[in-house]
């Protein structure tokens, strides 16, 4: 009986005009996703070629691209694999051939415009140099990578090499790559973040000091500098980790000025991201800043896709212990010129650190709620020396590099 009842259901006609209906449905769907995958990511197009070199005690990585690339590059599993993020564009075909160096090659379109290419050794690698050259009568655009074994020396010039007259070289000379730092002013619009006891508002203070920073930094002649916002308005959370990623941002420097229930406590401090707050106080305030979407009805974990799944947990993994590294930089640097917190380099949550593939601090200026920090807070005298200290962190930070 139950038999018969399923027979004459499935062959009713409104059944069928449902079925039929749902099976377009489908098929649109799956047709609407593919043509935009197809026509919209330029990963798929490929327009970027790979080319090996050897040289005497390494191999040189060639990116042949028809305009100039960016690309993000890292040493990890335990030295043994070299990553390269490529944006904007994807890599052709075919993938170059493995060598004595390399064991395995392998590439993955992981999001639009942005592309990943893996180098997998049986020993331990580091990066010697990269740099990028201009086009010249026969070449495009070449990004250049130089992979060397672990521990291995560039080789000493040729002994007893006669002189010669300095000649104009033909070859195209090598254009230096600025980084790009993005320089994260926080709160904003709406949300003054933090307030003193003369009133002074976390939003102003870290636009100030953000300013400083970006013109410390745009004076060196080495960086590029984007800012999350230049003037008083709101940026969710979720958006500003947009913008550095857009950016294509090697370093990610957020600003803050905290308020603590206890006057007395004052000084700055450096965070980076983790799971687990290094103490309550991180805790407490990592937990304040993510509740700053909320204030408009921004929910961060729902605007921002989970990121888990754009790179590859090696990528993540470095970029943490990139961050890890740029905060000890910044503590040993304004150790001798700015009063610091005790225990400086702290542990939090903080969901504008959750950047995937950029090296990202968060940088708490000092305390509001102390009549001392608010005072220098004020000091555009004082700004401009944290500002110039965080430089000379960076550029040392680089030199390690």
């Amino acid at each position: 009986m139950q038999l018969n009842t399923f027979i004459l259901d499935c062959h009713s006609p409104q059944k069928k005009w449902w079925k039929y209906l749902k099976m377009g449905v489908s098929v649109f769907r799956f047709l609407w996703a593919f043509f935009a995958l197809v026509l919209s990511d330029p990963a798929v197009a490929g327009d970027i070629s790979v080319r090996l070199g050897k040289q005497q005690d390494g191999m040189r990585i060639v990116f042949d691209c028809p305009t100039p690339i960016k690309a993000s590059v890292y040493i990890g599993d335990a030295n043994h694999t070299v990553l390269i993020n490529t944006l904007s564009g994807g890599i052709a075909d075919p993938l170059p051939s493995t060598c004595q160096l390399f064991s395995k090659i392998t590439r993955e379109h992981i999001a639009p415009h942005k592309s990943q290419i893996i180098f997998m050794s049986e020993q331990p690698l580091k990066v010697a140099k990269k740099f990028m050259l201009p086009p010249s009568a026969d070449k495009t655009h070449r990004y250049v990578i130089d992979i060397m074994p672990a521990g291995t020396n560039k080789a000493p010039p040729p002994k007893n090499k006669p002189k010669a007259i300095a000649k104009k070289s033909s070859s195209s000379p090598v254009i230096p790559i600025k980084k790009t730092i993005i320089v994260d002013a926080g709160h904003g619009g709406p949300d003054p973040g933090a307030l003193g006891k003369n009133k002074t508002q976390e939003k102003e203070v870290t636009l100030r000091a953000a300013r400083f920073l970006k013109s410390a930094l745009l004076k060196t002649g080495r960086y590029n500098v984007v800012m999350t916002r230049d003037t008083d308005k709101f940026i969710s959370l979720g958006q500003r980790v947009k913008i550095g990623r857009m950016s294509q941002g090697d370093l990610f420097i957020s600003l803050h000025a905290d308020s603590s229930p206890r006057d007395s406590t004052r000084g700055l401090s450096v965070y980076t991201l983790s799971k687990v707050a290094s103490d309550k106080e991180a805790a407490r305030l990592a937990a304040k800043e993510n509740k700053a979407d909320l204030f408009l009805g921004i929910d961060f974990d729902v605007e921002l896709p989970e990121v888990a799944n754009i790179l590859i947990d090696l990528t993540k993994r470095e970029t943490m212990n990139l961050s890890v590294t740029l905060a000890s930089q910044l503590k040993d640097t304004l150790t001798s010129h700015i009063n610091l917190l005790s225990r400086t380099h702290r542990f939090a949550n903080f969901a504008v650190l959750r950047t995937p593939d950029i090296p990202a601090v968060l940088v708490e200026l000092g305390y509001l709620s102390n009549t001392e920090d608010e005072r220098m807070l004020n000091s555009d005298i004082y700004l401009c020396k944290v500002a110039k200290q965080i430089v000379n962190a960076i550029d040392k930070y680089y030199k390690e590099q």
